[in-house]
């Protein structure tokens, strides 16, 4: 991947953790032994019998408990019983989706979307919801002369995980990325708009989608994003999912930019030594190749990366939701400490910036408590 990116002008990266996106590399992960090393596994489980943490699992919060506009704790369902627990304060962490959900469950929220639904409005915040943005990826997938993640016999490669965790199920399937301008009028010393994931396997609707033989994709990735959608509430249901309209494609240079990405990755694919590997493209095809065609094949196979942003987000304007001590404006004792503070997303996968933000959060609530 390094190699054939250097076609478009990227220089080989030793490390994207080193404060400069540009080129392309190998990517470091969360993981050890073969498998995932979560937030969870490396910071919770090792303090689960500490006499100061309850950890319930399986519980669903319904709604924060108030005294006035402080925060003094959360009901929840746990196992057939709705309970009570009383808290000198409350850190919500429930993401991007149900943080937002539960601050409009709980009163805190756009005054006409909570008056829609009859919730009475504690504090009215037009923020909370609004500003959703996310990372979309488009599969580019070419057929691979030599064997891949995906192309042996899966009972072979679930045994030699069962065995050792090691084979191709150990991969987290994109092992190397490049960052580039792509969008025509980006300078260079402007942040990338694409990155690509690449990927030794048929990757396309999430893996769900598979297909016969050895593949590889060069996966174009919108970093820079433009286009901002809204989370609602569907009813005053806490277990009903809320509405979402992440308004991708919505913003003209959104689209510009993944249009780019394909054509970028094609030539990654086209390039030594992934050129030597390669056979013929599967997606988006040989014969998708004019503006209109491509436009149309981004707006068809764009999916989600799982990074959704933006919906409680930080700053010092009236559409903000939290401060920069990450506190609920208008309330006392209740932070939020996810992915829904940033208010714009970055232009890279979210999931070391989302521990941060955690971890700063706990160091705001310990010195407030």
């Amino acid at each position: 991947m390094a190699s054939a990116a250097l076609g478009l002008g990227l220089r080989a990266a030793d490390t994207f953790n080193g404060g400069e996106l540009a080129g392309a590399g190998l990517l470091e992960s969360n993981h050890r032994g073969g498998e995932r090393y979560s937030a969870f596994r490396a910071f919770l489980k090792p303090v689960l019998h500490h006499p100061n943490l309850t950890v319930l699992t399986g519980a669903h919060v319904l709604e924060l408990l108030w005294n006035g506009t402080r925060a003094a704790g959360v009901r929840l369902r746990w196992q057939g019983r709705t309970l009570d627990a009383p808290a000198g304060g409350v850190l919500l962490t429930a993401g991007a989706l149900q943080t937002p959900q539960l601050l409009m469950l709980s009163g805190v929220g756009p005054r006409a979307e909570l008056s829609r639904l009859n919730i009475p409005v504690r504090v009215a915040l037009d923020g909370v919801g609004a500003g959703l943005q996310d990372h979309l990826a488009v599969p580019v997938i070419t057929r691979s002369l030599v064997p891949s993640l995906d192309s042996g016999p899966p009972a072979a490669a679930l045994a030699r995980y069962a065995w050792n965790r090691s084979g191709p199920l150990s991969s987290n399937v994109a092992e190397a990325a490049a960052f580039s301008h792509a969008r025509p009028g980006l300078r260079a010393d402007e942040d990338p708009d694409i990155q690509f994931h690449f990927g030794p396997a048929y990757f396309r609707d999430h893996g769900f989608q598979t297909a016969p033989g050895a593949h590889f994709s060069v996966g174009p990735v919108l970093v820079d994003v433009h286009s901002r959608g809204r989370l609602t509430l569907a009813s005053r249901d806490p277990l009903a999912p809320p509405v979402l309209d992440p308004a991708y494609l919505t913003d003209e240079r959104d689209r510009q930019s993944l249009v780019e990405g394909v054509r970028q990755a094609r030539a990654i694919a086209a390039a030594p030594p992934l050129s030597g590997l390669r056979g013929a493209e599967v997606l988006p095809g040989e014969g998708v190749r004019s503006e209109a065609a491509l436009r149309a094949f981004v707006a068809q196979e764009c999916a989600t990366l799982y990074h959704p942003v933006g919906t409680a987000a930080l700053g010092d304007g009236d559409g903000a939701v939290v401060d920069r001590l990450l506190a609920v404006r208008g309330t006392q004792g209740l932070w939020v400490g996810d992915a829904s503070v940033m208010p714009r997303i970055i232009h890279a996968n979210t999931n070391a910036t989302a521990m941060m933000i955690g971890a700063r959060a706990a160091g705001f609530v310990a010195a407030a408590l």
